[in-house]
């Protein structure tokens, strides 16, 4: 691939990259509100359920563990996606990598002088530089998205429940 090409693509997933973080951010900034919203809520909740056992809110109370479970289930299948993803990517670039060193190395027993086998060393290692920045690009830019959409299901169920219980039902 050119190298303006390559730069081009490495320049567009960066900014995808800081976009998904910047939305991942700010949905975990949500996330950590409406978690202590629901938190002190049901806190609340739970000591009027021991002074009052027979007032507690029973559809609340029961809410308490299946959502969570049904939101980290959610989040645990997409962990397992994008572990599987990045594992893909890594193991492409490391057979890539190889065949790029096989071909170096074949390359350099064909030198009959010294400054020829510079050359080739040089090309090799620049071409590995940049191969490896573009890489570590598509990794973080998998790493990013993945963080987004792990924290959605748990995110959705905060922000619903703080909505519920803010607006007392």
């Amino acid at each position: 691939m050119k190298k303006t090409t390559r730069a081009g693509r490495d320049g567009r997933k960066l900014l995808r990259t800081l976009a998904a973080g910047h939305q991942s951010s700010t949905r975990s900034v949500e996330l950590a509100v409406a978690a202590g919203q629901v938190i002190a809520r049901r806190t609340a909740l739970g000591v009027a359920a021991l002074t009052d056992p027979a007032g507690v809110d029973h559809a609340e109370m029961a809410r308490l563990i299946p959502e969570k479970a049904i939101a980290f289930a959610e989040a645990a299948m997409i962990c397992m996606q994008r572990s599987g993803e990045m594992t893909q990517r890594m193991t492409r670039f490391a057979m890539a990598e190889s065949a790029a060193a096989m071909s170096a190395a074949g390359a350099l027993a064909g030198c009959r002088d010294p400054i020829t086998a510079a050359s080739v060393q040089s090309r090799f290692a620049v071409g590995l530089y940049w191969r490896a920045v573009s890489q570590a690009i598509a990794v973080g830019a998998l790493a990013a998205q993945a963080y987004g959409e792990l924290v959605a299901p748990v995110h959705r169920a905060a922000t619903q429940n703080a909505r519920r219980l803010g607006s007392g039902r």
